[in-house]
């Protein structure tokens, strides 16, 4: 994500899109793994990752709310914005994830991320749509974060055997989900067990930014 907005800096955040946000994933999964193996498009999954002997498939939704603009500058329509037809594409793509048992893969994650548009004055917003996110019968656990203007939600789908359960996650201090990004806007801690303490954004230290947070 903080690829993304540094990115955005560039060429601005409404030209962004989803295969812009792959990109930047796969370029820190690198970074963070070390030799991940990655297939984009593998078998109509948005991306395949291989590390070591885990193979994980992950499918990517970046929804924005976008302006376009007239040669003169004049604003014209909006679109990309919350509603029936984004949900639905939404629940089809987690329905594909859940409901597929392809051997050899460990993991399934549906990685959406989204422009927070709570001040949009709309009665449908992303934020509504998707910000609610939770454990339920399709959704087995939720990962949260949010960096600057983009909110992320990782959801694990539930298995589609028969008898399968949701497994709630751990609940960690200011309500994120267990091994979830910690963020208070400066900084955004990786809580993962392997990795403690480290802000990604300064790669400072969690105890000395939280006692100097007012």
């Amino acid at each position: 994500m903080t690829r993304v907005l540094a990115h955005a800096e560039k060429v601005g955040l409404a030209n962004t899109e989803e295969f812009t946000f792959r990109a930047s994933f796969m370029s820190a999964a690198h970074d963070r793994l070390g030799c991940p193996r990655f297939q984009t498009e593998w078998r109509k999954f948005d991306l395949l990752v291989q590390d070591g002997d885990v193979a994980t498939l992950i499918e990517f939704k970046y929804y924005l709310l976008r302006r376009s603009h007239d040669l003169d500058g004049v604003p014209g329509r909006l679109k990309g914005g919350a509603g029936p037809k984004n949900e639905a594409e939404f629940s089809a793509c987690l329905a594909k994830l859940r409901n597929s048992v392809v051997p050899g893969i460990g993991a399934r994650r549906l990685v959406l991320v989204y422009e927070r548009d709570d001040e949009q004055p709309r009665l449908r917003t992303l934020h509504r749509s998707y910000g609610g996110l939770a454990p339920s019968g399709s959704i087995a656990r939720v990962w949260r974060v949010a960096v600057g203007p983009l909110e992320a939600r990782v959801l694990e789908p539930t298995d589609p055997a028969p008898g399968s359960g949701t497994s709630p996650a751990a609940e960690l201090p200011g309500g994120e989900d267990a091994a979830a990004l910690w963020a208070d806007g400066r900084h955004a801690f990786d809580l993962h067990p392997d990795r403690p303490g480290v802000c990604v954004l300064c790669l400072g230290d969690r105890a000395a930014a939280v006692h100097a947070t007012p």
